[in-house]
């Protein structure tokens, strides 16, 4: 920091200010006369004045400068020196600006479609098979079982809307990555199509399936079968599993009590009576042993009961066939 001498600078001040003063125009103004002293001017009507001094130059004389002041380094400007501003990067040459994209879903293409709940895709160059979560559809391949009820339509939906497409295939953590058979648990969904687990069960092309342990879907599911059986779709319809022949036949005959030697075993009669139903999700009714409508039954899910009430108590949901004869 500097001391600056104050009084000094005000003498200084002053007398720059005395020195600045304008000379008198010439016009109208006292002229020196010719025997007037060098310090005198006469004016127009002879009247002797103290003559002003001329007008110095606009710089103060050196002598009316003190030393101290003149010799005194002229101190620097308190304030910052002001730097170049320089236009940020971004402005002067605008870049690329990255932006995080979530990667597109991966589809991967059906090569073959097996029936209405398994299906093969090819997955990191190789064929694998896809057992759908959640599903089931009647059986149409399986050498075990004879084609069941709507198996024949629930496949040919599932090639209508799989083959030569694509899926983008989803597991759940709540299920394994593949069943006792090898096959990948999977939800699909069908590229520009609708969610095939749960389209398949609106539809009525399969019922909802629960294996040991609850799935992340598993309520919408059964919300959608129950929407399909109320509003009589697929395999709800009245008329979606007809009698065979074999059956049609049966309930056509006239009531009779049959005393053939059951298909599964049985428990002795409470009521004098044995009394059949099928475990197939489709069934709806159980039989009395004079019913010849139970010979229809498939013998896979052919159940028996000593009673009436046993029967009902096992599925409540199911209506008597035929009274007994």
């Amino acid at each position: 920091m500097y001391s600056y001498p104050y009084p000094r600078i005000a003498s200084l001040v002053a007398a720059i200010l005395f020195a600045g003063c304008a000379e008198v125009s010439s016009v109208g103004a006292p002229s020196a006369s010719p025997g007037a002293s060098p310090s005198q001017t006469t004016t127009s009507a002879g009247i002797s004045l103290p003559r002003l001094p001329s007008a110095p130059s606009s710089a103060a004389p050196a002598s009316l400068i003190p030393s101290s002041l003149a010799s005194a380094p002229v101190p620097e400007s308190s304030s910052p020196s002001a730097e170049p501003v320089v236009a940020p990067s971004s402005l002067s040459s605008p870049a690329a600006v990255s932006v995080p994209v979530d990667p597109l879903p991966s589809f991967v293409p059906v090569t073959k479609v097996v029936d209405g709940d398994t299906f093969d895709v090819l997955l990191d160059g190789k064929t694998e098979r896809i057992r759908l979560i959640g599903i089931d559809t009647p059986e149409t391949v399986d050498p075990r079982k004879p084609v069941q009820c709507f198996g024949v339509e629930a496949s040919k939906t599932a090639k209508a809307l799989l083959t030569g497409k694509r899926v983008r295939l989803e597991s759940d953590p709540t299920q394994d990555d593949r069943d006792v058979y090898g096959r990948l648990l999977r939800y699909a969904y069908v590229e520009d199509g609708p969610f095939f687990n749960e389209y398949t069960i609106a539809q009525g092309y399969a019922h909802e399936y629960t294996y040991e342990i609850p799935y992340q879907f598993q309520q919408a599911f059964r919300d959608a079968e129950r929407a399909a059986r109320e509003t009589g779709r697929g395999l709800w319809a009245e008329d979606a599993c007809p009698l065979s022949p074999v059956a049609a036949a049966a309930s056509a005959a006239p009531a009779a009590v049959h005393t053939s030697t059951p298909l599964t075993s049985t428990i002795g009669s409470a009521d004098g009576h044995t009394w059949y139903a099928s475990s197939f999700r489709t069934a709806k009714y159980y039989y009395c042993d004079t019913d010849p409508g139970w010979q229809a039954l498939n013998p896979v899910n052919l159940l028996s009961f000593p009673s009436e009430e046993a029967a009902r108590e096992r599925f409540p949901s199911y209506a008597l066939h035929a009274p007994c004869g």
